[in-house]
């Protein structure tokens, strides 16, 4: 008695399993629609840990990196097939080694021209 609820969850499973397989197989363009002057903002975070050994003179060491950064991208300009010329703007960077904060370059950002079809 015991198997027949098995055997039911089984052909649920299956079921469900071969209902979902068309779907999977379609594949999906993923694009994005910039209209001129439109613009975006990123805040990024990366943490790193790095152990450091074999240095001549030094005793092994561990590094704790922080980054974050605010990246703004706007769309200069928008041709009719959908290519779009974007300026990247880093807005700020800040960094952390061993939780102490390091010297910002955010006062010598540049922008970057970057073009994405």
């Amino acid at each position: 008695m015991k198997r027949l609820p098995s055997l039911v969850h089984l052909l649920l499973l299956v079921a469900f399993v071969a209902a979902a397989a068309p779907a999977s197989a379609q594949s999906v363009a993923l694009r994005y629609r910039w209209t001129k002057g439109e613009s975006l903002t990123y805040h990024l975070t990366s943490q790193t840990d790095t152990a450091v050994s074999g240095v001549p003179g030094a005793a092994p060491m561990t590094l704790a990196q922080t980054m974050n950064q605010v990246l703004k991208f706007t769309a200069e300009e928008v041709s009719a097939d959908g290519v779009a010329t974007l300026r990247q703007t880093f807005q700020s960077i800040k960094m952390q080694i061993n939780g102490r904060p390091e010297r910002s370059p955010t006062t010598r950002l540049r922008r970057t021209i970057i073009r994405i079809r």
